[in-house]
């Protein structure tokens, strides 16, 4: 399957999109301490200094969320595209929810989270 081009258009787009949901997430689910999210949109993966690389990724030391904003596979539509992209976001996002709350890491729970916070958020 062929990836979909990233127009300027689709970038404004996902602009738009990812900062309603950062809103709704930090409004639905609000934590203790501030969480930066940055968002790189013309990437797909995000390098860690270990030299791993993943969708997306928490750092909490730093408060600080990475999620690349295209994503890991073609997709058939720009929704696809979105709703894979937030849920990696979410995922991450989750993370922080644990550290806030003093909860020890859990991927399952997150992954759960992650869908029915997309879910529950309208595109």
């Amino acid at each position: 399957m062929k990836r979909l081009p990233l127009t300027r258009l689709h970038r404004l787009e996902s602009m738009r999109t990812f900062n309603r949901f950062r809103r709704f997430l930090r409004r639905t689910w609000p934590t203790s301490r501030p969480v930066r999210i940055v968002v790189k949109y013309d990437h797909i993966a995000i390098a860690f200094e270990n030299g791993s690389w993943g969708f997306g990724a928490y750092v909490p030391k730093r408060d600080l969320i990475y999620v690349g904003g295209r994503p890991p596979v073609a997709t058939t539509s720009r929704k696809a595209e979105m709703k894979s992209v937030l849920t990696t976001l979410a995922h991450e996002y989750y993370h922080h929810v644990q550290r806030c709350s003093g909860r020890r890491y859990d991927e399952r729970t997150a992954r759960r989270f992650a869908v029915r916070a997309v879910e529950a958020f309208t595109l």
